[in-house]
């Protein structure tokens, strides 16, 4: 499905793409009131974000009447042997000759895991020890006229957990950024013993006016809670907002434990900035080494800054330099305390007021925080640029 705009038509086209040589494949046409924002397909059914006029639900493709069964080929683990309460990764190849509504994982016979949509990806925990010495996977499809395809069943040995649980998520993440942040959550491999959990093992670290361990300036805040909010998920409450400045969160192996009673093999340090910035959509750099803006790594949210966002540069112990090289940028707004630079004949568009204390280089104008204007290369080669850096207020729109 596609969504967008054509002239003054507000549209979803259904295309075919069953044809690998052929992706293009027009098939039909659903027209809305207004500018269509996104799009998923789920069991079958299409889902139109489509702003102001809501949620249209698209039944784009008849129900099927044929009675073929999908295929499915289900690809999981490698090994033999499951350790009990590791998780078991599952997708599924399924094929179908009109369309597939839902996909399952069953253990033992039973249903643990549903994916709606394409890629189909399926988790499962294994079983401890004790319920059996032996666990079963299959994978089941059904397609939209309720016809039913399967897997082979795969037979696993369920052996002793002796594997420490490990840390695959954090929020704020390490070396990453947040905005008055008033909690951290974690995200585990592995189901945590609960009984485990103990403020004694979690330190906060505010890294003082030199922004590094050590020093002599460090100092531990208080933890008000901390809480398992799901079998993988940690919480941790700090009770109020934390100022502006950088800080490390350790976490003791002795207070996270899987079911089995296995503890984190090492420490775990997070090290993360905290901006007093109490903004919608505020998007932060968290990258020490120069790089392009366009890199999703280089921000906070894993996505490159859009139209409505609001972006802070400020590295407090690193200086890179920032770079636009490529296409047209829009933000909302910039709070940038590092080097910027648009080149390449890039455009960089700023809807609203920002402060730039940096030296910033606009496709060769380049203007320092005492510069009151910057230096155009030429006349042939206009810019239209407001920017005074020395923590002045502006608004600005850098176009070649």
């Amino acid at each position: 499905m596609l969504v967008g705009t054509v002239g003054n038509l507000h549209v979803v086209d259904v295309i075919n793409t069953s044809d690998l040589t052929n992706t293009n494949a027009f098939l039909t046409r659903f027209e809305l009131e207004s500018s269509p924002l996104d799009v998923a397909i789920g069991a079958g059914l299409g889902y139109v974000a489509a702003g102001s006029d809501g949620l249209h639900v698209v039944n784009y493709l008849s129900f099927d009447s044929a009675g073929q069964a999908p295929t499915v080929q289900a690809i999981g683990p490698d090994s033999s042997n499951l350790e009990e309460g590791s998780l078991v990764a599952y997708s599924a190849i399924v094929i179908d000759d009109v369309q597939v509504q839902r996909v399952e994982l069953l253990m033992n016979g039973q249903v643990v895991a549903t994916d709606l949509s394409t890629p189909f990806n399926l988790n499962a925990v294994v079983p401890p020890l004790a319920a059996g010495g032996q666990v079963q996977f299959q994978v089941r499809a059904w397609d939209t006229g309720g016809n039913v395809g399967t897997s082979t069943v795969e037979s696993f040995t369920v052996i002793p957990d002796q594997t420490p649980p490990q840390l695959i998520a954090s929020s704020p993440q390490n070396n990453g950024a947040g905005f008055q942040l008033q909690t951290a959550s974690l995200r585990f491999n592995e189901p945590l013993n609960e009984a485990a959990l103990n403020l004694t093992g979690f330190t906060l670290t505010d890294l003082g006016a030199n922004f590094e361990l050590g020093g002599g300036d460090d100092t531990n805040l208080p933890i008000a809670g901390v809480r398992l909010v799901s079998p993988r998920n940690v919480a941790l409450d700090f009770g109020e907002a934390l100022p502006q400045g950088r800080y490390q969160l350790t976490i003791s192996p002795s207070v996270i434990r899987d079911g089995a009673g296995n503890a984190l093999a090492e420490p775990v340090r997070i090290i993360f900035t905290n901006f007093d910035a109490n903004v919608a959509n505020a998007v932060a750099w968290i990258s020490d080494a120069d790089g392009n803006w366009n890199d999703p790594a280089n921000w906070s949210t894993g996505v490159v800054p859009g139209p409505d966002d609001n972006v802070i540069i400020d590295r407090f112990t690193a200086d890179p330099k920032i770079t636009i090289n490529s296409g047209t940028v829009q933000v909302r707004s910039i709070r940038s305390a590092e080097p910027l630079q648009v080149i390449n004949n890039a455009t960089l568009i700023v809807t609203e007021p920002s402060i730039l204390d940096n030296t910033t280089n606009i496709n060769g104008a380049r203007s320092k925080p005492e510069d009151p204007t910057p230096h155009l290369p030429s006349p042939e080669q206009p810019m239209l640029m407001e920017h005074h850096c020395s923590q002045q207020v502006v608004s600005l729109v850098y176009r070649v």
